[in-house]
């Protein structure tokens, strides 16, 4: 019985249409540095991928205030002052935080690179800085959680596991549901046959953790799709 429940919550976020994807989760390798505004503490996380800069604040304490005003890029030389804190929904945000947040912060002036080295300077009541080496596209690991396309034309639940293998369950209406082994998806993720030998393939190719184009054979035909985790799962 809690198979069956688990199967119909899975197939139930397969199918349900989501009209905005998450920031991608903390990597395991971000830069951190704790942080103090007056009394309140927090750890600042930082990082760069696919040519965007986020940063997370994981809270020690029942709030913690931020700002872009707050912030400051330094890069081959220059310095960049005028940045958006954007939220998840999009929105710049400037105040005090109540729970633990991932933002992006973007540069409105357009000249500064997340792709290339820089430093990302937090002030509060001291100038805490890190140093960020952006992500590298040889080394782009997917996401664990479940994917789709923005038409939700096709989606795919993918876990990783600590052998470097990962399994996936793809669909494109619910139903007909593909299962793929992938032995090492350090190499990239690329199965020539399905888990029940039908002859469904399934490639990914990554932009970065969370963004990719997918290709696949599936029950329904080809698939092309440019394809976003829209369920991240807790590491």
């Amino acid at each position: 019985m809690k198979k069956m429940v688990l199967g119909v919550a899975l197939l139930c976020l397969l199918t349900a249409s989501t009209a905005m994807s998450s920031f991608p989760p903390v990597p395991t390798d971000a830069e951190v540095y704790p942080v103090e505004h007056f009394y309140n503490i927090a750890l600042m996380y930082s990082w760069a991928e696919g040519g965007e800069l986020f940063v997370h604040f994981k809270l020690l304490c029942d709030r913690f205030y931020v700002c872009n005003k707050g912030f400051r890029l330094i890069q081959n030389g220059s310095e960049f002052s005028d940045l958006s804190l954007i939220t998840e929904s999009g929105t710049s945000f400037c105040g005090e935080m109540t729970d633990s947040q991932t933002f992006k912060l973007q540069d409105l002036s357009g000249l500064f690179s997340a792709s290339d080295p820089f430093i990302v300077e937090f002030s509060a009541n001291d100038i805490y800085q890190l140093s960020i080496t952006p992500s590298a596209s040889s080394a782009l690991l997917p996401q664990s959680g479940i994917w789709k396309d923005t038409a939700c034309t096709v989606s795919f639940y993918l876990q990783k596991y600590s052998t470097n293998s990962a399994a996936i369950v793809a669909t494109t209406n619910g139903l007909n549901n593909v299962i793929f082994l992938d032995s090492d998806y350090t190499d990239g993720l690329y199965i020539s046959n399905d888990l029940g030998n039908q002859g469904y393939s399934f490639r990914l190719v990554l932009k970065d953790r969370t963004n990719g184009t997918l290709i696949a054979d599936l029950p329904g035909g080809r698939v092309l799709a440019n394809v976003t985790v829209v369920y991240s799962v807790v590491q």
